[in-house]
């Protein structure tokens, strides 16, 4: 009895090591940076089970651009990401935008917020080991930090983005937002492009517009996203007062 219970306190102080050496709220950079890469507990070997491990990007401007590259990221897949997973936001903490929650299986795939922070929480459930993931992140200076427009509508009527320098080329590392407000979630919103010209990918890597619904646009999930030459067929939305569009490039 005396030696199984020092095999389980033995298991648990493993675990809980693991928990307190997996959050990292320190990393910092400023326009220009490019970090080493990060690594989730264990990685290349299975990761523990249960974990919460917490990471927190500080660019040190508001007006900066933060790119968080994963190279390789393995967790356990599911629809909605629901038992093992990433979830990044853009600020400070979890009360701060989602930009997604992401699991499965990718060699490598980047991730783009804007501002000073970026935070990223990673959880594992008890069951289902995977392998985890690398990181590092970059900071660059905001091309585009005029661009915004999170003030359109407010009631019936129709409006007019456009991309900036439309009709000329549109500046590399672009990141924009708008926000439409129907005033109402009983009013519907329909967007009509009347011209439309990215860089093609085959699931929009690189440049893309990308709608969501919500005052910040926390869909896990987009409505749409789009890229390409061909113009999009126009889209209805019900059942919603606000609808958030990211252009990034």
């Amino acid at each position: 009895m005396k030696l199984l219970v020092c095999l389980v306190g033995l298991f648990i102080v493993t675990e809980l090591q693991f928990v307190e050496a997996c959050s990292n709220l320190g990393l910092t950079g400023s326009a220009g940076y490019t970090s080493p890469f990060y690594s989730s507990p264990n990685h290349p070997n299975n990761n523990p089970h249960n974990l919460d491990c917490y990471y927190r990007i500080n660019a040190q401007s508001s007006s900066n651009v933060i790119k968080v590259t994963f190279q390789p990221f393995n967790l356990e897949k599911h629809s909605r990401c629901n038992f093992d997973y990433v979830a990044i936001y853009e600020g400070s903490s979890t009360s701060s935008r989602l930009i997604g929650k992401f699991c499965g299986t990718n060699s490598s795939f980047t991730v783009k917020g804007r501002g000073q922070f970026m935070y990223m929480h990673y959880h594992t459930d008890s069951s289902v080991p995977s392998t985890g993931f690398r990181f590092k992140f970059s900071v660059s200076a905001s091309t585009t930090p005029a661009c915004d427009q999170l003030s359109i509508g407010g009631g019936p009527g129709s409006g007019d983005i456009r991309s900036p320098n439309y009709p000329s080329n549109y500046p590399n590392n672009a990141d924009c937002r708008y926000r439409i407000n129907a005033g109402s979630s009983t009013r519907t919103i329909t967007l009509t492009f009347s011209a439309f010209n990215l860089e093609s990918h085959s699931y929009c890597k690189y440049d893309f517009v990308d709608i969501r619904v919500g005052f910040q646009g926390n869909a896990a999930t987009p409505i749409r996203k789009y890229c390409g030459s061909s113009t999009p067929a126009p889209i209805t939305i019900t059942g919603q007062q606000y609808v958030y569009i990211q252009f990034s490039t």
